[in-house]
């Protein structure tokens, strides 16, 4: 099953070693995870088709983690603390997740994340944030049922 996972990107205006950079970064909008954002020309300005999660942090919460994660990421690979300029550009977006269900030795249901872009495994955050998002969305829809 394809879901899509709501995602936050800023672009960070920096100066470190006298010379100006930009970097783009990206935050998960279901759990905070903080990456670098090398695919930022493959976003695409569209509706993605089919089951769509929403955000979970505020765009605030998650600028703030991007800040946070900026400068922990460039004091560990260069030892200097970068100055952060400002963000020059913000992005919502989701990004799709194949979510694959399948029964354990013991029989009980499992479900395995691959990053739907990559094909890589993604990790134990992303997996329980879908379980959550299954969650929220099957109390929401029992709700509408009952009313």
């Amino acid at each position: 099953e394809l879901v899509w996972m709501p995602a936050f990107a800023y672009q960070f205006s920096m100066r470190h070693g006298g010379k100006q950079v930009q970097s783009w970064v990206s935050v998960d909008a279901s759990f905070g995870g903080f990456a670098l954002l090398g695919r930022v020309k493959d976003l695409v300005p569209q509706a993605p088709e089919g089951e769509v999660f929403p955000p979970v942090l505020s765009p605030e919460h998650a600028e703030t983690l991007a800040r946070e994660g900026v400068v922990r990421y460039i004091l560990r690979k260069r030892g200097a603390k970068p100055a952060v300029d400002a963000i020059t550009e913000r992005l919502s977006f989701h990004f799709p997740v194949w979510v694959y269900y399948f029964r354990t030795v013991g029989g009980k249901m499992d479900l395995a994340v691959l990053d739907a872009y990559s094909g890589d495994p993604m990790g134990g955050l992303v997996r329980r944030a879908i379980v959550d998002g299954f969650i929220a969305k099957r109390r929401e829809r029992a709700g509408v049922e009952r009313s």
